[in-house]
């Protein structure tokens, strides 16, 4: 096992994907650091408008993209940790994600890396837990450029505006979104290895990164209404690019802990089901 957590990391380090994704993440943390200073830029009336839009922590989950401006950050205060948090819960990390996952587990499967090495073991299953490795080693990579990289950023827009407050919410705002991202990262890996194609993973990853889903989970929470006639069923409560985004305005346990245990459970459930099928299938 640990000679297959060598292979992969020695494939994840030199392979050009991942080098062109760590520099795409360095291009995203500044174009949305730059793109959060000019909207804190604007008018004290157009902020305290915006705000009035998503007070009540209610979320508009629109298709795309989106951060939050918060108003405190027009008074001349940014916390770090806050402003790290609204980038993440944007989902456009996800792209980043999407595209790394889909381009790495494509990769053997085209160049005859996965067929070569699965007739040498006993059990091709372990290749599951070799790759979750790697994707655990490039999300902590990419976590800490994103950091390092947001908190130069910030540095420069926003001057001693920035304030970095207690490590213990930054590492709490760190670690669930880890958890988050890599679940949505396990998901893909099974698609991808599922359907020997990038195709699939990159499109359903855009799809959910998006939040097209929303569109899906109204039309089941409307269902299971008029069948059931349940009015507080909500189908997305526990749907990975939704929890993204609702981690940031998460201030309970009892909000936090849902979210963690679903991602967690997602994480078990799409690595054991990409555990089964390269066990199972004929490796071509």
């Amino acid at each position: 096992m640990l000679n297959l957590v060598k292979m992969e990391l020695y494939r994840l380090f030199h392979s050009t994907s991942t080098w062109i994704l760590f520099f795409f993440t360095i291009v995203a943390v500044v174009f949305t650091v730059v793109m959060t200073k000019i909207d804190v830029s604007r008018t004290e009336p157009e902020i305290e408008k915006e705000t009035e839009q998503t007070e009540g922590q209610e979320i508009d989950f629109a298709f795309g993209f989106f951060s939050e401006t918060k108003e405190e950050w027009a008074d001349g205060e940014v916390r770090f940790s806050e402003l790290l948090g609204s980038e993440l819960a944007s989902g456009i990390f996800l792209i980043l994600v999407t595209i790394f996952v889909s381009f790495f587990v494509h990769a053997e499967q085209k160049n005859g890396y996965l067929k070569n090495i699965a007739g040498q073991l006993p059990g091709r299953w372990l290749l599951a837990l070799s790759k979750l490795a790697a994707l655990l080693v490039w999300g902590v990579c990419m976590f800490s450029l994103l950091t390092v990289t947001m908190a130069a950023a910030g540095s420069v827009c926003f001057g001693r505006a920035l304030v970095l407050d207690s490590a213990r919410k930054l590492f709490a705002v760190l670690g669930g979104q880890f958890l988050l991202h890599m679940a949505f990262a396990a998901l893909l890996l099974f698609l991808c290895t599922l359907s020997g194609s990038a195709a699939l993973s990159i499109t359903v990853g855009l799809l959910i990164a998006c939040k097209v889903t929303a569109l899906l989970y109204s039309l089941t929470d409307r269902m299971m209404k008029s069948v059931f006639g349940r009015e507080t069923f909500d189908s997305g409560r526990y749907a990975i690019e939704m929890n993204i985004t609702k981690y940031m305005y998460a201030t309970e346990r009892e909000e936090i802990v849902p979210m963690l245990l679903s991602a967690g459970v997602i994480l078990a459930a799409a690595v054991s089901l990409t555990a089964v099928v390269l066990q199972k299938r004929d490796v071509k």
